[in-house]
């Protein structure tokens, strides 16, 4: 994170105004959560032998805060993700006059801008509201003992906007 001030009117003593930007990348393997990704996120699976593939992924932000005056704050914030979860090909039916084996690779991969606003009213009482819009596409492949099927690709766009009073109790 950097922090850094910038003069507002030379004129008046103190004017400054405070921003801030931040970035982060996290990269995991297993306990994707830690990664700041939508809920349910496979930490793993475990194939027809009992085998656990850990998950794999990572994640990325990106974010300015600026003042605009002592009492009000704009937040910009861009992230995104990616996620892969595997089963190894597994025999599943073992038979002699039947063969037949399973295996599967899913990746999802998502993004987020989102613009945000805060007004301290009073040292207790803070209002905001953020706008924002988030992309998720999840795509795949099922393998089996012969051949390969591509997964149905999966979109999810939509926009949020929220609204909020933050009252502090003393």
């Amino acid at each position: 994170m950097f922090e850094f001030r910038s003069k507002g009117d030379p004129k008046v003593k103190g004017d400054e105004e405070l921003s801030r930007l931040m970035m982060s990348v996290s990269v995991a393997q297993g306990a994707l959560g830690y990664l700041g990704m939508p809920n349910f996120a496979i930490d793993y699976t475990v194939d027809g032998d009992g085998d656990m593939n850990l998950s794999k992924g990572a994640s990325a932000l990106v974010s300015y805060m600026r003042m605009l005056d002592e009492r009000t704050k704009l937040a910009l914030t861009a992230s995104g993700f990616w996620s892969k979860m595997t089963i190894d090909e597994t025999q599943l039916v073992e038979r002699p006059e039947i063969e037949f084996a399973l295996g599967q690779e899913v990746e999802v991969a998502g993004a987020k801008v989102q613009a945000g606003i805060e007004r301290v009213m009073r040292p207790d009482l803070m209002v905001g509201a953020e706008a924002s819009y988030t992309w998720t596409t999840a795509t795949g492949f099922v393998t089996s003992a012969y051949d390969e099927y591509d997964l149905d690709v999966l979109t999810v766009n939509y926009p949020e906007i929220k609204a909020y009073l933050s009252w502090q109790i003393k």
